[in-house]
């Protein structure tokens, strides 16, 4: 990133976009799994006594809903996608594989959570305090046929 800024070759307008886009990938692939899943949650916690008589107070529970209700309707329309594009087979499944299957994706959001949101914050937090991880590369060796 570093290089990438410092070269004169690419416009700065070009370099700035760019090394913005990076950096706003890193951070919400880092991120957004716990943001959602918090995020109903944050004006409760924080709400300081000034902040709970205002009419935002009370609307933000509507809100984080109303996003959420979207975000399940999404799931579904994706869940029935996934169904209709199934390739048709000659055996005929039974009805609760599909219902199985249909459950796989109720599952995504846990799933973001722990297979990359938790990741990328361990590799990022690593990165950022200097601790990198180190491959070691093994030596191949073909032994002789017998």
């Amino acid at each position: 990133m570093r290089a990438f800024l410092k070269s004169k070759k690419i416009p700065l307008y070009e370099r700035l976009r760019l090394g913005f886009k990076l950096f706003e990938g890193h951070l919400t692939w880092a991120t957004s799994g716990f943001i959602l899943s918090i995020i109903g949650w944050l004006p409760v916690v924080f709400a300081r006594r000034e902040f709970t008589t205002s009419v935002a107070y009370y609307n933000v529970p509507d809100i984080a809903n109303t996003i959420f209700a979207l975000g399940f309707c999404a799931i579904c329309i994706t869940i029935l996608l996934s169904l209709s594009l199934l390739p048709k087979t000659k055996i005929r499944y039974r009805w609760l594989l599909k219902v199985g299957h249909a459950f796989e994706w109720l599952l995504v959001p846990f799933i973001l959570v722990i297979f990359s949101a938790l990741p990328a914050l361990h590799a990022q937090t690593r990165l950022m305090l200097g601790k990198y991880l180190e491959f070691w590369v093994t030596d191949k060796k073909r032994t002789p046929r017998k």
